[in-house]
């Protein structure tokens, strides 16, 4: 593995981790935002309800930011070895 090569995988490491922190956090707010809402009145599940609208795009946002991640990694990847085999 040459050093480009290690670079890249470093990078591809944070940015994976930070993404997949960043959904843990999300869905940990999510999960407990819907336990304090199902031990209060009926007004509580409805503000929750409103204030849970932005989970779903940040979710598949985050998604996609992964994936494309992946595809720019395993791609940068095969240019960075057919580089060095040459």
């Amino acid at each position: 593995m040459n050093e480009k090569q290690k670079r890249l995988s470093s990078a591809f490491i944070v940015i994976s981790c930070t993404i997949i922190l960043t959904i843990t956090g999300i869905l940990t707010f999510v999960a407990y935002q819907d336990q304090l809402a199902k031990q209060g009145d009926i007004f509580d599940k409805v503000v929750a309800e409103q204030h849970m609208i932005w989970v779903s795009p940040i979710l598949v946002l985050l998604v996609g930011l992964a994936v494309a991640a992946a595809v720019l990694f395993f791609g940068l990847w095969k240019i960075n070895k057919s580089a060095q085999t040459k």
